[in-house]
C-alpha cells in the first residue's frame, strides 16, 4: 500500500514478490570492449519475444532519442539505465569493459508488478559484478536506481527500486525517504497471503502521453500552490507534498489534508490559470515542475490538483494506519486473525477507492477485477503499481486463497475466454519474498 506517494517524499510499504528477473552476464568472450561511441552492451533477452541489441549505454546520444521522443522507450533502454545508473555512480572504474548479457523474466512487462525496475536493477548488480565495484550498499544501489530510471523519462520515486533491492522474506517491508533512504520490516498476520491478478490490459509508464508523468506534474503544481497560499518562505529544494506539510510544521497529515482541500483552487485548472495563481509565465511554470516531459498535447491539460493532493495525502495516512496495525496486532498476541484481517483488508479496499476516484489511475478491468476478489471472499483489494491497467493485489486469508483463486478465475477470466493453461500467467498466490542477489554459478559452458 502507498500508491503514487513515494515521489511525494512519504513512507511506503511494499512487498517483493517470488516473480523475478534474472541476469547471466560478463565482460569479454567475444564482446568487443569499446568503439568511438564508449563501452559496448551486448543484450540477449531469452524470450523470443524481445529483439537483441547491441548499444552503447554510456553515450548522450543513447538516451537523447527518448528524451526528444523520436523513438519509444525498449525494453534493453531499461538494462541500458542500469548499467549507465552504476557507472555514474561508481565514480571510477578499473578496467570498464564491454558487457555482455542474458536476460530471463517471469515479470509480466507493463503489469503494475515493478518489472522495469526489477530490470533496472537487475542490470546495476550485474555491470557491479562484471566490473568488480565493491562498496556501494543496497540503499546506494537503490538509490542509483531509482535516479538513473528517469533516463527513460519516468518521473518517479523510490518505492518499486527499494523493493526490489532491500526485501526481506516474509515481512512487509516500510520504507522512508526523508532525510534519506530507510527500511523497516513490517510483520504481518500469520494468516495473511495475498493475490495477484492481471487485469489484461497494458500500462507503459514510460511514454510521454501516459498520464503517470502528469500526475507528477499535477502534484508539483499543487506543491506550488500551497507554498504560495500558506505564505512559506524556504526555498523548496524539491517539490513535493511531504516538504510543503514540513515548512509547515504540519504533521498531523488529517490538519493537512483539510489544509490542502481548503486553500488548492477547484478541479479542473489549465496551466495558464495555475500560472496566473502562481504570477508565473506559462513558460515559467513548465520550467518549474519539469512539464517538458510531457507531450504538447498533455501539457493542454486540463488538470487536477485537489484531488491529486488529496489522494496522496490521504494514502500516506492509509499507510501509517496499516502499519500501526499491524504493529499493535503482532505486540498484543491475542490472536483475533480474522479481525485484523478485515481491518487491514478495508484500508486496501480504500487506497483503491482513491486511487479510482482521486487519482484516476484505475481503469474499467481493474475495478472489475477489484470487485472479483471481493466477491470471492478476499479481506481487500486494490490496484497494485502505476495503475491504468496491470494488476490489482488482494489480500486473503492463506486457507482460502485457492478458492479465492478458482472463484476470480470463473468471474473474471473465464468470460474473457482464457485458456486454462495460462492461469498461472494471469493469476498467482504470493508471500513477501526477498529482495535481489547473486546467485553463484558453479560452471559456465562459453558462448
Amino acid at each position: 500500500i502507498g500508491e503514487h506517494i513515494d515521489y511525494h517524499g512519504y513512507d511506503v510499504l511494499p512487498i517483493a514478490i517470488g516473480n523475478d528477473i534474472m541476469i547471466v552476464g560478463g565482460c569479454g568472450g567475444g564482446c568487443p570492449s569499446s568503439s568511438e561511441h564508449g563501452i559496448v552492451l551486448e543484450v540477449v533477452n531469452a524470450s523470443d519475444n524481445y529483439p537483441s541489441a547491441r548499444i552503447f549505454p554510456l553515450s548522450e546520444e543513447h538516451f537523447e532519442e527518448i528524451r526528444l521522443k523520436t523513438r519509444p522507450v525498449a525494453w534493453y533502454d531499461y538494462v541500458a539505465c542500469g548499467v549507465k545508473g552504476l557507472y555514474e555512480a561508481a565514480g571510477s572504474i578499473k578496467e570498464l569493459r564491454g558487457l555482455r548479457l542474458v536476460v530471463h523474466g517471469t515479470i509480466s512487462p507493463a503489469s503494475g508488478l515493478s518489472s522495469s525496475s526489477a530490470l533496472v536493477c537487475a542490470s546495476a548488480l550485474a555491470a557491479s559484478r562484471g566490473w568488480d565495484v565493491v562498496g556501494l550498499s543496497q540503499d546506494e544501489f537503490a538509490s542509483l536506481c531509482a535516479n538513473c530510471e528517469r533516463h527513460v523519462g519516468t518521473m518517479g520515486g523510490g518505492m518499486d527500486q527499494a523493493a526490489s533491492m532491500l526485501s526481506e522474506k516474509g515481512v512487509a517491508l516500510r520504507v522512508s525517504f526523508t532525510p534519506k533512504l530507510s527500511v523497516s520490516p513490517v510483520t504481518l498476520p500469520l494468516r495473511a497471503a495475498f493475490v495477484v491478478a492481471n487485469c489484461m490490459s497494458e500500462s507503459h509508464k514510460a511514454e510521454s502521453d501516459n498520464p503517470f508523468n502528469v500526475r507528477v506534474v499535477e502534484g508539483r503544481i499543487a506543491c506550488l500552490l500551497l507554498h504560495k497560499s500558506l505564505g512559506l518562505k524556504s526555498q523548496l529544494t524539491h517539490l513535493s507534498l511531504s516538504q510543503i506539510a514540513r515548512s509547515a510544521n504540519i504533521s498531523d497529515l488529517q490538519k493537512f489534508l483539510a489544509i490542502a482541500s481548503d486553500k488548492l483552487p477547484e478541479d479542473p485548472i489549465t496551466l495558464a490559470q495555475a500560472a496566473d495563481l502562481l504570477d508565473l509565465s506559462v513558460a515559467q511554470l513548465v520550467e518549474e515542475v519539469q512539464g517538458s516531459r510531457l507531450s504538447q498535447r498533455a501539457l493542454d491539460g486540463p488538470f487536477h490538483v485537489k484531488k491529486r493532493a488529496r489522494h496522496v495525502i490521504s494514502e500516506a495516512h492509509r499507510v501509517r494506519e496499516f502499519c500501526q496495525e499491524c504493529s499493535r496486532h503482532s505486540s498484543s498476541g491475542d490472536g483475533g486473525e480474522q479481525d485484523i484481517l478485515t481491518l487491514l483488508g478495508a484500508v486496501m479496499i480504500r487506497s483503491h477507492e482513491s486511487c479510482r476516484d482521486d487519482y484516476s489511475c484505475s481503469c474499467k478491468e481493474l475495478d472489475e477485477l477489484v470487485d472479483c476478489f471481493l466477491h470471492a471472499g478476499a479481506a481487500g483489494a486494490r490496484m497494485t503499481g502505476a495503475g491504468w491497467g496491470g494488476c490489482a493485489v488482494a489480500l486473503v486469508d492463506s486457507a482460502m486463497q485457492e478458492e479465492i483463486i478458482d472463484k476470480v478465475w470463473e468471474r473474471f477470466y473465464k468470460t474473457r475466454n482464457v485458456d486454462e493453461k495460462d492461469r498461472g500467467r494471469f493469476i498467482f498466490s504470493t508471500l513477501p519474498s526477498e529482495g535481489a542477489n547473486f546467485l553463484p554459478i558453479k560452471s559456465v559452458e562459453t558462448v
